[in-house]
Protein backbone atom coordinates (compact mmCIF):
# COMPACT_ATOMS: atom_id res chain seq x y z
CA UNK A 1 0.00 0.00 0.00
CA UNK A 2 1.59 3.56 -0.70
CA UNK A 3 1.35 6.12 1.97
CA UNK A 4 0.71 8.99 -0.69
CA UNK A 5 -2.65 6.92 -1.55
CA UNK A 6 -4.36 8.04 1.57
CA UNK A 7 -5.90 4.39 1.19
CA UNK A 8 -7.04 3.21 4.40
CA UNK A 9 -6.10 -0.75 4.80
CA UNK A 10 -9.26 -3.24 4.57
CA UNK A 11 -9.40 -4.45 7.48
CA UNK A 12 -12.88 -6.66 7.46
CA UNK A 13 -15.25 -7.30 9.80
CA UNK A 14 -17.45 -10.40 8.75
CA UNK A 15 -20.40 -12.38 11.05
CA UNK A 16 -20.99 -16.07 10.86
CA UNK A 17 -23.97 -17.57 12.29
CA UNK A 18 -24.37 -21.28 11.08
CA UNK A 19 -26.51 -21.90 13.95
CA UNK A 20 -28.94 -20.05 14.99
CA UNK A 21 -27.57 -17.81 18.30
CA UNK A 22 -24.25 -19.62 17.80
CA UNK A 23 -21.54 -18.15 15.36
CA UNK A 24 -18.38 -15.99 15.33
CA UNK A 25 -16.80 -12.38 14.11
CA UNK A 26 -13.85 -12.89 11.88
CA UNK A 27 -11.25 -10.09 11.39
CA UNK A 28 -9.58 -10.23 8.35
CA UNK A 29 -6.21 -8.16 7.58
CA UNK A 30 -5.43 -6.86 4.00
CA UNK A 31 -1.87 -8.78 4.65
CA UNK A 32 -0.93 -12.32 4.84
CA UNK A 33 -2.05 -12.93 8.45
CA UNK A 34 -3.84 -14.84 10.10
CA UNK A 35 -7.43 -13.55 10.64
CA UNK A 36 -8.83 -13.75 14.19
CA UNK A 37 -11.82 -14.95 15.58
CA UNK A 38 -14.10 -14.56 17.96
CA UNK A 39 -16.63 -17.16 18.78
CA UNK A 40 -20.53 -16.52 20.63
CA UNK A 41 -23.27 -18.31 22.03
CA UNK A 42 -26.60 -16.87 22.81
CA UNK A 43 -28.06 -20.04 24.42
CA UNK A 44 -26.95 -20.92 27.56
CA UNK A 45 -28.40 -24.45 27.20
CA UNK A 46 -25.88 -25.10 24.75
CA UNK A 47 -22.42 -23.69 26.23
CA UNK A 48 -20.07 -26.29 25.47
CA UNK A 49 -17.24 -24.12 27.19
CA UNK A 50 -16.70 -22.11 29.61
CA UNK A 51 -15.86 -18.18 29.00
CA UNK A 52 -17.98 -18.89 26.00
CA UNK A 53 -19.05 -15.15 24.85
CA UNK A 54 -22.77 -13.79 23.58
CA UNK A 55 -22.68 -12.15 21.11
CA UNK A 56 -22.47 -8.59 22.20
CA UNK A 57 -19.58 -9.65 24.05
CA UNK A 58 -17.63 -11.39 20.97
CA UNK A 59 -19.14 -7.72 18.53
CA UNK A 60 -17.41 -5.55 20.95
CA UNK A 61 -14.20 -7.61 21.70
CA UNK A 62 -13.63 -7.76 16.87
CA UNK A 63 -14.61 -4.24 16.94
CA UNK A 64 -11.85 -3.57 19.32
CA UNK A 65 -9.31 -6.09 17.66
CA UNK A 66 -9.82 -4.08 14.10
CA UNK A 67 -9.95 -0.59 15.73
CA UNK A 68 -6.40 -1.39 16.99
CA UNK A 69 -5.27 -2.69 14.16
CA UNK A 70 -6.01 0.31 12.08
CA UNK A 71 -4.89 2.36 14.36
CA UNK A 72 -1.66 0.53 14.33
CA UNK A 73 -1.47 0.69 10.63
CA UNK A 74 -2.50 4.69 10.63
CA UNK A 75 0.39 5.21 12.94
CA UNK A 76 2.85 3.26 10.90
CA UNK A 77 1.83 4.98 7.75
CA UNK A 78 2.17 8.67 9.66
CA UNK A 79 5.62 7.40 10.68
CA UNK A 80 6.93 6.09 7.62
CA UNK A 81 5.50 9.79 5.70
CA UNK A 82 7.87 11.80 8.53
CA UNK A 83 10.86 9.79 7.73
Amino acid sequence: MDWMTHEKPRIRLLRFEPVKDCGYFEVRFPDDRASLGFSWDDNLGRHFRQGMMTQAEALEKARAAARREREKAQSVRIAYRFT
